[in-house]
């Protein structure tokens, strides 16, 4: 089983649109995606949103740095470095995450992302982004 993470790591260490071929090989046709603003059910609706955040980013990639096992769980931390047109006038955007993935013999059946989408999105927006910045630093003190 740990050849899908093996796959799955080395797709998104570069994530391109013609990446996505790869996920007929890594995910279960059930799949069950998560993360903070999505919940995708089935292999080709993952796909389809995949191509289409990619199609709209300068580039996107993810340096796993650690990884750990728990039966027919993995966890993945990573930081993902990436660049929209629309963000930061199109800079490198760098955000730390955590994967957690479930396995089944039919490939990856649940894949969890956590991450902070204030720091991702919410705060490279204009007049939102000092909105946030402002309720974080209030938060803080």
């Amino acid at each position: 089983m740990s050849d899908y993470i093996d796959r799955f790591t080395e797709m998104f260490r570069d994530l391109k649109p013609d990446s996505f071929e790869a996920m007929a090989s890594i995910y279960d046709p059930e799949v069950v995606f998560q993360d903070p603003a999505h919940q995708i059910v089935g292999r080709e609706n993952l796909t389809r949103y995949f191509e289409e955040l990619c199609g709209s980013l300068l580039y996107c990639r993810f340096d796993i740095s650690r990884r750990a096992n728990d039966g027919d769980s993995v966890f993945l931390e990573w930081e993902m470095s990436f660049a929209h047109p629309k963000l930061s006038s199109g800079k490198c955007i760098v955000v730390p995450g955590v994967s957690v993935l479930k396995l089944s013999d039919n490939g990856i059946c649940s894949h969890r992302d956590y991450f902070d989408m204030g720091a991702m999105l919410y705060e490279k927006l204009p007049m939102l982004g000092s909105v946030v910045s402002y309720l974080k630093n209030r938060l803080a003190a």
